[in-house]
């Protein structure tokens, strides 16, 4: 018997490149697809939605009456999503909760994602109900993802600029990569 051996590295470039999205609280079928349309247009990655997810009790805090993000994205690192022989994937969370990071202080976010990690949470809490925000927010947060840092290239235009967490810089900015955050993207 002939034994063949395999390279790991092989099997794993060749895995199916997606971002499974799922939402947690109160987020319509019609905001799920928005993002869906969003990442799969402007990154040309293929999504796939997952359904609903609880948002982890532990997570909440109850002195600020919000949800801490970075907890939320340990439960969806601790969640076995799909098969990882078969799918390269990230895993994108949208809630209608209000969320925060907790570096130095308590800030609320509109969203958070590590660099290069695997998950990401957007929040529509702080969107004012703004659709157009709400794209931006979930292309910037997936390019965290795809190891893409806030923007310095001086280009107010490019959605990866660090809001923080002003709306108004939001809303300046464009469905726009600007070159030098575009050649860092990767998957």
């Amino acid at each position: 018997m002939l034994v063949y051996p395999i390279n790991l590295a092989d099997v794993l470039g060749r895995r199916e490149k997606v971002v499974f999205l799922t939402t947690m609280g109160n987020i319509s079928d019609k905001k799920a697809a928005i993002a869906e349309q969003e990442i799969e247009a402007f990154y040309g990655i293929d999504v796939k939605q997952i359904g609903k997810s609880r948002l982890p009790k532990s997570a909440y805090c109850s002195v600020r009456n919000r949800y801490v993000a970075v907890e939320i994205l340990n439960d969806l690192k601790q969640k076995s999503i799909a098969d990882h022989l078969k799918y390269n994937y990230k895993v994108l969370a949208i809630t209608d909760q209000d969320i925060e990071t907790e570096e130095g202080k308590h800030w609320g976010v509109m969203g958070l994602a590590f660099l290069g990690g695997d998950e990401c949470v957007v929040s529509t809490f702080r969107l004012n109900g703004s659709e157009d925000r709400f794209r931006k927010v979930t292309l910037h947060e997936t390019g965290h993802m795809l190891g893409i840092k806030h923007c310095t290239s001086g280009i107010p235009s490019c959605f990866m600029n660090d809001a923080k967490g002003k709306g108004a810089t939001v809303d300046r900015a464009r469905i726009y990569l600007c070159d030098k955050c575009r050649s860092t993207m990767s998957f």
